[in-house]
Formats: C-alpha cells, structure tokens, sequence
C-alpha cells in the first residue's frame, strides 16, 4: 500500500464507511470530494479498513520493528557492518541493526 498521510487515511476510511464497505463506489466518493489528491486503487479502501479494525490504528504492525526511511546514516551503518565482518550474514547484520533483511539486502546489493 503506498504511504498515504494519517488525513488521506482517515478520509479513505471515511469514504469507504459512507459507501457502506463498496470500494468502487468509495471510490468515486473520494474522487469526486478530493479532485486534487491521487485516487486509491479498491484495494486501498478495504485494506486501509481491515488495518484500522485489526490494530486499531493506521500504523502497521512490524514484528517489533520500528520502520524507518531509508537514509544515507541506515546505508552506512549497514555497509559498516559488512566491512567489519564480510563474512556476516544479511540476518545477523539485520538483527544487529534492527532492519528489516530485505533493507539490508538491498543495500549490500546497491553497493555492490
């Protein structure tokens, strides 16, 4: 799902609460009240729905992981790890770090 601000999610929960759980016409509701803003696929509106109802929140729910942006300072820290110990895997540096395998992945992969 794309990262959408707390008032667009609330919006497309508002919209799909006034279309009584029909994503297509929520849709259109959102389309129409919003002219400005990209419009969501279905998908979106369940999804944002089930999320809301599941964790009672907007926010998703990652084993225990903080999410974070990736930063130049979360790339350095996890090629520092590698240079430190090249023979270290994804999952212990992911462990160490505290990010997510496939970050630290792509990472190492992007760096070569």
């Amino acid at each position: 799902m794309p990262l959408y601000t707390n008032t667009e999610l609330a919006d497309i929960h508002f919209m799909y609460g006034k279309a009584d759980g029909n994503a297509e016409l929520a849709r259109q509701l959102y389309r129409e009240k919003y002219p400005q803003r990209r419009v969501p696929c279905n998908r979106v509106f369940s999804g944002v729905h089930q999320q809301l109802r599941d964790n009672g929140s907007f926010s998703i729910n990652v084993r225990n992981r903080d999410r974070s942006i990736r930063t130049n300072n979360v790339e350095e820290v996890v090629i520092q790890q590698a240079i430190d110990d090249p023979s270290t895997s994804v999952r212990r540096i992911a462990r160490r770090t505290n990010i997510s395998k496939s970050t630290v992945f792509r990472i190492l992969k992007d760096e070569g």
